[in-house]
């Protein structure tokens, strides 16, 4: 089946580079052990929670480095569906020396891969994979930071220059944005229902920059490594109230507050 694929993708001209680096991981899977004292780490997040903060937080620790999305058909080197996800990121796992980490979003299998969330998570747990639940509680400042960084044109801030937008949101479409990463929510805690997991929640373990040592160190003890000073160059890209960066506010919170959401207005 692997062979095969690989040669589809070399057919139709995929870059040779990204063909071999598939096809290593897949030795890698069936021919490498894996090294006996490496832990491994999925980060499952959904878009806009912190989840590349946190893994450049555990990362700056040393016992890390950095893979970000591997599955993701856009920010991977592939532009196409892995043959065996699973496989995948166990092979590459298992050609490293290191510990190894990376971080996923729900809908890199669900529509990208075009395989079950649930299927994957089982797989990994099974193979010893340790994974951590990164979740945003505020579903409404999710969506905000959604549009922000759309508006922008970046999702990554990594300077402290203070930046200024105003935004017009279109509350049909604020609504549905919502009621999305709501449903991904539920999607994801049922799927981890039965297995093990640590939870971090963004509002309580990563906005505030004060509680990222507290975080890495509370992590690293659930995973059994060393912890260490941690820092990152990513910075919080908005610093205002909602009601001074959406020009339709009155509107806007007339909307969260006809759908229940008005728990999450500060």
């Amino acid at each position: 089946m692997f062979m095969e694929a690989i040669r589809q993708k070399l057919a139709i001209g995929t870059n040779l580079d990204k063909v071999q680096r598939e096809y290593h991981a897949y030795l890698g899977f069936y021919l490498k052990p894996r090294p006996i004292k490496q832990v491994r780490v999925a980060i499952l997040a959904q878009g806009r929670t912190g989840s590349t903060l946190l893994e450049s937080l555990l990362c700056s620790t040393n016992q890390f480095q950095c893979n970000g999305e591997l599955l993701s058909q856009f920010n991977s080197p592939f532009q196409w569906k892995i043959v065996s996800p699973f496989r995948y990121v166990g092979g590459l796992s298992r050609l490293s020396e290191s510990n190894f980490i990376f971080h996923i979003k729900p809908y890199h299998l669900t529509k990208e891969q075009g395989i079950s969330l649930s299927q994957f998570l089982k797989q990994i747990a099974s193979d010893e994979w340790k994974i951590i639940h990164l979740c945003r509680e505020n579903k409404v400042m999710h969506v905000i930071s959604n549009i922000i960084a759309l508006k922008r044109g970046n999702y990554h801030k990594l300077d402290d220059r203070k930046e200024n937008f105003l935004l017009e949101i279109d509350t049909q479409d604020f609504v549905k944005r919502v009621q999305n990463k709501i449903q991904y929510d539920k999607l994801e805690r049922e799927c981890l229902r039965s297995l093990e997991h640590i939870r971090v929640v963004y509002e309580n373990h990563l906005e505030n920059p004060r509680l990222h040592q507290k975080t890495t160190n509370m992590i690293c003890a659930h995973l059994g490594i060393p912890s260490g000073p941690v820092k990152t160059n990513l910075r919080k890209i908005n610093t205002h109230a909602l009601r001074d960066i959406v020009k339709n506010y009155d509107e806007l919170e007339r909307c969260i507050i006809e759908n229940g959401w008005g728990y999450f207005l500060p």
